[in-house]
C-alpha cells in the first residue's frame, strides 16, 4: 500500500475558485528565498436566513459501553487529502435542567467552510430539531425554551470582513414543546431570568453610531408566558434580580423543602437608561408581575456598573461625568435598599419561592456616597466606574474601586515634532514589553474601597503598598498582597499578605514570601495554603496557622512534577460541607484532612495506590462550592500504567465501581434536577460522541453519531507497551498499527513525541488538517505506516539530551517488538518538542528523515527573548523568556551566563556543519513564541555547511498556522516529505529543486 499524494496540474476540487495566499519555502539548493502559493476558498454565497428543520430519527441506538469499537472496520478505503474536510467534532454540549433535552453542535475544523450546526434533541423522544449556522446555546430553568445566537453563513460572513463591514448576530428562540420558533435581528447579547419567565434580548450598537458616546440601544423584554414583548430604548446596562433558591429557602426556615430549582424566580428588572442627548438617562426598576416601572434616579450624567446584591433586593449604581480637562469621570455611588418592598409574586408561583407580604419587609432606602462629602473618602481620588462593584454577605458594605484623577495635557499643536521613544532602564520592576502588553490593564486598574451604607463612610483597602486584595466571601475580611519585594520578570511569584479588616481598614501580616493560592473557608473564617511540602490552615481573626498534614503518612509533593522551582502539590480538591476537613489529592487516591490537624484518613481506601488507579473527584453540581461526604461521591477513574478510564462512587466510606474500561471518558455534565449524565466516550477506532446514562453509567444510550462515514476507511489499531529511558525509569509508548499489517512485517514508522502521550491510548485522533507537526497520526497509519509516540521523561539540565535519549529507547523497542523498519523511521515535533527534533536530528542517526516546526534552534539567542512581543508585533504577554527557561517549560534549571556551555550543548544550531538527517523546518512568519530567526539562522548554518534542509516560512501565522488553506499545504508537503525518504516515492518538485520566488504567483498546486 503506497503512502503516495498524486501531484496535479490543476487545483484539487476543493480549492477550485481560491484566492491566493503566502508561503516562503527555503530550500538547500537554489535561490536563498522560494516562495510558494497557498490557497484560500473563496466560498459561494448562500442564504443568511437559517432553517429550522424538525427530524424524526429511527429509535435511539443503545449500546453497551463494552461493546463500543468493536465493530468491523471496512479497510477498502484509504484516507486522502479531500476526505479531511469531511470530519466533524462536537461542541458545546449542554442538557437542560429536567434531564429531558441536549444541545450540541456540528463544526467541521478543516473545512475552508466549517457548516456550524446546531442540535437540539430530546432524550425521551425522537424529536430533534437541526439549525444552521447557530451556536451558544442556554437553557432556560424551566427546560422549556432554548435561545441561541444565529451568525451569517459563513460565506457571507467572510465576504463582509473582508470588506470591512460588521457580521450583525441574531439571537434565536426556540420553543421546546411546540417547535416554534422566533427570532430577534441585530442582537448583542440574551439573558433568561431565573424561573424562566422573561428573556431579555438586547439590540446591538448600530453601524450608523460610530464614533457616540452613549452606550444606549433598543431591549426586548419579553415575557414567555404570556407571549408578549416590551421595547425599552436606549438601555445600556440590565441585570435581573436573580436569587439562590436554597438561601431563599433558609431565610423562610424551608430549607430541604426541595422546590426543584437552584434560583427564585426574578421578582424585579433594573435597567440603566444612557440616551443620545442625556434625557431620560437614570436607573429604572421593573416590577416583573406587576408591570409597573419605578424610576429611582435620573440625571443628565452617565451611569454605570448596575450591580444586585445577593439576595435581590438591595441595588447599587455610579453616575458621573469627566471634567473638561481631567482623565477620569467624577462619580457617585447609589444604593437602593429594600426594592422587595412593593412585590408580590403571583399565586401561580410555588408558596415555597413567594416573597413575604410588603409589611414585612423593611422599606426602600437610598444611599449616595459622594467624594467631595462621604467622611473617609481619600483626597485625590476618584470612585471610578472602571472598578467593579459588589455586596457584602448582609448587604451592609459595598465594595468599589477608586482612582488617582489626574490632568489631562493637551494635545500638541504639530504632533510630529514630539519625540516618540520607549525608554528601557535596567531598574525598571516591569519590563518595557510587559507595560507595552499591559497598558490597557494599568489605564483599568483600580484600588478598592469599601462603602458603609450605616454609618455613611469609606474605608479604604488597598494602597500603592499592598495593591491587590482578595475578600472572603462574606465580605468580613479581605487578604491582600504586597509584591513589591518580590517583583521579578523570571522569578516565581511570592507575596506578604496581609489581613484587611473591612470595616476598619485595619491590617495585620500574616505570611512572608509566600507563592501559590489561597482556598477560603465557605464560612470565611479561615484559609488554606501550600508552604514548604505541606498544606496549612490560617484562621483569619485570631491569626493561627496550623500545619495540617505534618502527619500525613506520604508526602503530598507531586513527584511528577518535572521542573525547577518551588515543588507544588498534587493538589486540594476543596472544602468539605460540614467545615470541618479538606480534601487533598495524592497522586492515586483521596485524602480527607481534619482541620484540627489530626492524621488524614484515605477516602479511598487505599485502593488507588493499590491498584494505581487515579481517583479525582467530580462535582455533580458545578454551582457546588465544597465537597458533600453526607451525599455519594462521583470520581474519575484512570489506571496509571492500563490507561482504562471510567467512573466510580464513593459510598459510606465504600469504593463502588460504576464502569471500568478501555475508552476514553469525558467529564459528565449532570441534569441539575434529574439523574440524567451526558458525556463523551470515545476510543482509538470510535469517535467522541455524545451519551446518556443515569448515575450508574451502565447501559448508555449514544445522542449522536458524527462521523458515520469513519468506518468506511482503514484505520487501524493502537497498542501500549513498556520500555525504559538510560537511567532505568519506566515508560510507556503508543504505537498505531495499520488494518493491514501481517505479523513479523517490518513497515516504515513515523514518531511524534511531545512529553507524556500513552495517556491518549484510546483517544480517537480524526484526520485533520496540520496546525503544527503535533499531529498526522491517522492520515499516516491509514496509508500503511506504523504510528509511535512515546512519553518523555525529563531532568531538568538536560531537556534535550533526555528527549533523545527517550525518543531512542522507545524506537529501539518497536524494533524489537518487530514491527518497525529501521532503516525507514521519521521523526516529528512541534515547538517544543520541535526544538527536541531538531536536536536529535543533529545528535542521532536513527531517523531517515525529521521534520521541525517552530522551534528555538539557537537556546543563548532564544534565552533573551520575549514572549508574545516584538517591537513590531504586539500579539502576546511580552513575557521575559528567562522563566521558561530556568524555570519552567524548557527545564534548563539555570541561564547561559553560570553554564553557556550547557545552553550551546543543548541547542540545535551548534550541530549545523555534522548534521546528516534530511531536515525540514516550519516556522509562521509572525510567531512571537519562538523567533522565527533562529530557524532561518539554522537553515543558512546548514547551507552554508552544505548540509540537506528545508525551511517551510508561513508568512502572517503565529505559533501554530490557523489558516487553513496553509494547514492543508503544510499537511500535503509533509506527507510528501516522508513518502520520499521512508517509501521511496519520488520527490515532488519543491523538495527537488525548490520553487523561485518570481514562479509563486503561477500556482502552488503546479508543482
Amino acid at each position: 500500500m503506497e503512502f503516495q499524494l498524486r501531484s496535479r496540474v490543476s487545483p484539487p476540487r476543493s480549492l477550485r475558485g481560491c484566492e491566493l495566499k503566502q508561503l516562503c519555502v527555503w530550500h538547500l539548493t537554489g535561490a536563498p528565498l522560494l516562495i510558494l502559493l497557498v490557497l484560500v476558498v473563496q466560498s459561494a454565497t448562500v442564504s443568511a436566513v437559517p432553517t429550522e428543520v424538525p427530524q424524526v430519527p429511527g429509535q435511539a441506538r443503545r449500546e453497551s459501553a463494552d461493546t463500543q469499537g468493536s465493530a468491523d472496520v471496512n479497510t477498502s478505503r484509504v484516507l486522502e487529502i479531500d476526505d479531511y474536510e469531511q470530519w466533524r467534532q462536537i461542541t458545546s454540549p449542554s442538557v437542560s435542567d429536567n434531564g429531558v433535552w441536549v444541545a450540541f453542535g456540528y463544526r467541521r475544523p478543516s473545512a475552508f467552510n466549517p457548516e456550524v450546526e446546531l442540535h437540539v434533541k430530546s432524550l425521551q423522544s425522537d424529536t430533534e430539531y437541526r439549525i444552521p449556522e447557530a451556536s451558544g446555546p442556554r437553557f432556560s430553568d424551566d427546560s422549556r425554551w432554548v435561545a441561541f445566537f444565529l451568525d451569517l453563513p459563513f460565506d457571507e460572513a467572510e465576504r463582509l470582513r473582508a470588506e470591512g463591514k460588521p457580521r450583525p448576530r441574531r439571537v434565536g428562540l426556540l420553543d421546546l414543546s411546540s417547535g416554534e420558533r422566533r427570532t430577534w435581528q441585530h442582537v448583542s447579547s440574551f439573558t433568561f431570568s431565573s424561573g424562566a419567565a422573561f428573556l431579555a434580548v438586547k439590540k446591538a450598537i448600530p453601524t450608523t453610531r460610530s464614533g457616540s458616546s452613549h452606550r444606549g440601544t433598543d431591549l426586548i423584554l419579553c415575557d414567555l408566558a404570556r407571549g408578549t414583548e416590551l421595547l425599552v430604548g436606549s438601555v445600556a446596562e440590565l441585570a435581573f434580580n436573580d436569587r439562590d433558591a436554597t438561601r431563599l429557602l433558609e431565610e423562610r426556615g424551608e430549607a430541604g423543602a426541595g422546590v426543584g430549582v437552584d434560583r427564585a424566580p426574578a421578582e424585579l428588572f433594573a435597567y440603566i437608561v444612557d440616551a443620545a442627548d442625556r434625557a431620560g438617562n437614570g436607573l429604572y426598576v421593573r416590577d416583573l408581575f406587576s408591570g409597573v416601572t419605578r424610576l429611582l434616579d435620573t440625571d443628565s450624567l452617565v451611569y454605570s456598573r448596575l450591580t444586585w446584591d445577593a439576595d435581590g433586593s438591595s441595588v447599587a449604581v455610579l453616575k458621573g461625568d469627566r471634567p473638561q480637562g481631567r482623565a477620569e469621570r467624577e462619580n457617585s455611588l447609589l444604593a437602593f435598599v429594600g426594592l422587595r418592598s412593593a412585590v408580590v409574586a403571583p399565586a401561580s408561583m410555588s408558596s415555597a419561592l413567594r416573597v413575604n407580604e410588603p409589611s414585612t419587609v423593611p422599606p426602600q432606602r437610598r444611599y449616595e456616597l459622594e467624594s467631595t462629602v462621604t467622611d473617609g473618602f481619600p483626597a485625590g481620588m476618584t470612585v471610578s466606574e472602571r472598578g467593579e462593584i459588589s455586596w457584602n454577605e448582609d448587604s451592609s458594605r459595598i465594595f468599589f474601586g477608586i482612582k488617582e484623577q489626574e490632568k489631562v495635557s493637551p494635545r500638541p499643536e504639530y504632533v510630529h515634532r514630539v519625540a516618540n521613544v520607549d525608554v528601557w532602564h535596567w531598574l525598571d520592576p516591569r519590563i518595557q514589553s510587559r507595560q507595552m502588553m499591559e497598558a490597557e490593564l494599568d489605564q483599568q486598574f483600580t484600588y478598592r474601597a469599601a462603602y458603609d451604607l450605616d454609618h455613611n463612610r469609606v474605608i479604604r483597602l488597598t494602597d500603592e503598598s499592598l495593591r491587590s486584595i482578595t475578600l472572603t466571601p462574606d465580605g468580613r475580611w479581605g487578604i491582600g498582597k504586597d509584591e513589591r519585594s518580590y517583583l521579578s520578570d523570571w522569578k516565581e511569584s511570592q507575596a506578604d499578605y496581609y489581613r484587611v479588616d473591612t470595616e476598619t481598614g485595619e491590617r495585620m501580616m500574616l505570611l512572608e514570601a509566600q507563592g501559590g493560592e489561597l482556598l477560603f473557608s465557605p464560612d470565611s473564617t479561615s484559609f488554606v495554603y501550600w508552604r514548604e511540602g505541606d498544606f496549612w490552615l490560617y484562621q483569619i481573626e485570631s491569626g493561627r496557622a496550623t500545619n495540617l498534614t505534618v502527619t500525613a503518612p506520604r508526602s503530598l509533593i507531586n513527584q511528577e512534577a518535572e521542573h525547577a522551582g518551588i515543588r507544588p502539590p498534587y493538589g486540594l480538591t476543596g472544602w468539605t460541607h460540614d467545615g470541618i476537613s479538606v480534601v487533598v489529592r495524592h497522586r492515586y487516591d483521596l485524602w480527607l484532612q481534619p482541620l484540627d490537624g489530626s492524621p488524614a484518613t484515605n477516602l479511598t481506601r487505599g485502593v488507588g495506590a493499590e491498584r494505581e488507579i487515579r481517583f479525582r473527584y467530580v462535582a455533580r453540581n458545578q454551582a457546588m462550592q465544597t465537597v458533600d461526604l453526607s451525599k455519594p461521591l462521583l470520581l474519575s477513574a484512570y489506571g496509571q500504567w492500563t490507561k482504562k478510564a471510567g467512573f466510580f462512587e464513593l459510598v459510606d466510606g465504600e469504593l463502588r465501581q460504576l464502569v471500568y474500561q478501555d475508552r476514553l471518558f469525558g467529564i459528565p455534565i449532570k441534569a441539575k434536577h434529574a439523574d440524567r449524565y451526558v458525556y463523551t466516550m470515545e476510543t482509538f477506532v470510535d469517535s467522541p460522541d455524545l451519551f446518556t446514562s443515569d448515575g450508574d453509567f451502565t447501559d448508555p444510550v449514544r445522542i449522536t453519531d458524527g462521523n458515520p462515514w469513519r468506518a468506511e476507511y482503514s484505520w487501524g489499531r493502537r497498542i501500549l507497551f513498556d520500555y525504559e529511558n538510560g537511567d532505568g525509569v519506566r515508560l510507556q509508548g503508543t504505537l498505531a498499527i495499520p488494518d493491514d499489517y501481517q505479523s513479523g512485517e517490518r513497515r516504515p514508522m513515523l514518531v511524534q513525541f511531545y512529553e507524556k502521550n500513552s495517556q491518549n491510548l484510546h483517544r480517537h485522533v480524526p484526520p485533520i488538517y496540520l496546525y503544527s507537526w503535533n499531529g498526522l497520526l491517522m492520515e499516516a497509519v491509514s496509508k500503511g505506516y506504523l504510528y509511535m509516540q512515546p512519553d518523555i521523561h525529563i531532568n531538568i539540565g538536560s531537556p534535550h539530551a533526555d528527549m533523545l535519549t527517550c525518543v531512542e529507547a522507545a524506537t529501539r523497542k518497536v524494533i524489537e517488538m518487530g514491527y518497525a523498519d529501521p532503516e525507514r523511521i521519521g521523526l516529528h515535533g512541534s515547538s517544543y518538542s520541535g526544538q527536541g527534533a531538531a536536536y536529535i536530528a543533529a545528535r542521532s542517526d536513527m531517523f531517515a528523515a525529521v521534520a521541525a516546526g517552530a522551534a528555538a534552534t539557537d537556546l543563548t539567542g532564544d534565552f533573551n527573548r520575549f514572549w508574545g512581543w516584538t517591537p513590531t508585533n504586539l500579539n502576546g504577554p511580552g513575557y521575559n523568556g528567562h522563566s521558561y527557561d530556568i524555570l519552567g517549560h524548557g527545564r534548563l534549571g539555570t541561564n547561559p551566563y553560570d553554564d553557556p556551555e550547557l545552553y550551546r550543548r543543548e541547542a540545535p544550531i551548534t550541530y549545523a556543519r555534522t548534521i546528516e538527517t534530511p531536515l525540514l523546518m516550519m516556522h509562521g512568519g509572525s510567531d512571537t513564541n519562538v523567533g522565527v530567526m533562529g530557524m532561518l539562522q539554522l537553515y543558512n548554518g546548514m547551507r552554508f555547511n552544505g548540509r540537506n534542509i528545508i525551511a517551510l516560512l508561513y508568512p502572517g501565522e503565529f505559533h501554530g498556522l490557523s489558516n487553513v488553506a496553509n494547514r492543508r499545504d503544510l499537511t500535503i508537503r509533509t506527507q510528501e516529505f516522508f513518502d520520499h525518504y521512508l517509501r521511496g516515492v519520488a520527490a515532488p518538485a519543491w523538495m527537488v529543486e525548490g520553487v523561485p520566488f518570481l514562479k509563486k504567483k503561477y500556482g502552488a498546486w503546479q508543482r
